[in-house]
């Protein structure tokens, strides 16, 4: 992500990070966000509503970010503090609400005990299963894994270096969107 530095950052006191300015999408789009980290207390409060514990992958990536954003494509959910759009600062600090997408469609993931966690353009579905391991299944057919990672450090490291060969230098994506997506794996 550093190849985007020069192109501005923005730190705010919760430890956000926001790089890679993109004055052209608006005066506050940048490339690429990592929120600060989660309370635990956010993480116990939703497992709680989902009536589901989070695989500890998670649960660890929280204690670093509340969510992050590459690419302005490839969001990992987080724990949202403020829906108040005049307050621009807290706005930029908060992630897409991991509540909404797993309350409004109650999506499962093939094993029936994944958590939806992320997202692609296409509207297909990352979850983090018990076991750690990444799954990602398309919107239409959500029993059909497409992609599966070994964790979620694989997945998240791999696909951003994936995206990175996407994009220049200015941050602006070189192909269609759609040809953003993973390629399917050949699973057996």
């Amino acid at each position: 992500l550093e190849r985007w530095r020069p192109l501005g950052e923005r730190r705010y006191g919760d430890g956000t990070l926001l790089l890679g300015w993109m004055p052209s999408l608006g005066v506050g789009a940048y490339l690429h966000g990592l929120f600060g980290p989660a309370a635990h207390e956010d993480v116990v409060r939703v497992e709680g509503v989902l009536k589901q514990e989070f695989p500890d992958c998670l649960t660890e990536f929280y204690r670093y970010h509340n969510g992050s954003d590459f690419f302005r494509e490839l969001p990992i959910y987080g724990f949202r503090r403020s829906y108040d759009r005049a307050d621009f600062d807290a706005m930029s600090c908060n992630p897409f609400d991991i509540l909404v997408p797993a309350l409004v469609n109650r999506p499962m993931s093939p094993s029936g005990r994944g958590v939806k966690f992320s997202r692609y353009v296409d509207k297909s579905m990352c979850f983090a299963e018990p076991d750690g391991s990444i799954v990602r299944v398309s919107h239409a057919s959500p029993h059909v894994v497409s992609n599966r990672w070994s964790s979620l450090d694989a997945w998240l490291v791999g696909e951003v270096k994936r995206l990175s060969k996407l994009y220049d230098d200015s941050g602006k994506c070189t192909v269609n969107i759609m040809d953003t997506l993973p390629p399917p794996d050949v699973l057996s």
